[in-house]
């Protein structure tokens, strides 16, 4: 059985959580926390980094490492675990 994407806001509200702008904003104010958040978020995989659309610079890191080896470009998505188009797309605005 598949599972229904929910988007961010509506998992903030199903599980009793802030919603994403009061969390954004807490960021903004506490440098401490923006860094705890992001490492967590970093620490994602990157198929979950893809799917929100905000790409570790790790991520860009390893894609250069196996761009630098010759690698295609479905090569690559298949070592990150990621998309062909996503890759496509990254490559075009790192070069």
């Amino acid at each position: 059985m598949r599972k229904q994407k929910i988007t961010l806001n509506e998992a903030c509200k199903k599980y009793n959580l802030p919603g994403k702008g009061t969390i954004l904003r807490y960021a903004e104010l506490n440098p401490r926390f923006r860094k705890k958040l992001l490492d967590t978020y970093y620490s994602l995989p990157y198929a979950a980094q893809a799917r929100a659309d905000m790409l570790s610079p790790q991520f860009y890191r390893d894609m250069e490492n196996l761009k630098k080896k010759g690698l295609p470009a479905t090569e690559i998505a298949k070592a990150l675990g990621i998309s062909y188009n996503t890759v496509r797309r990254r490559l075009k605005k790192i070069a």
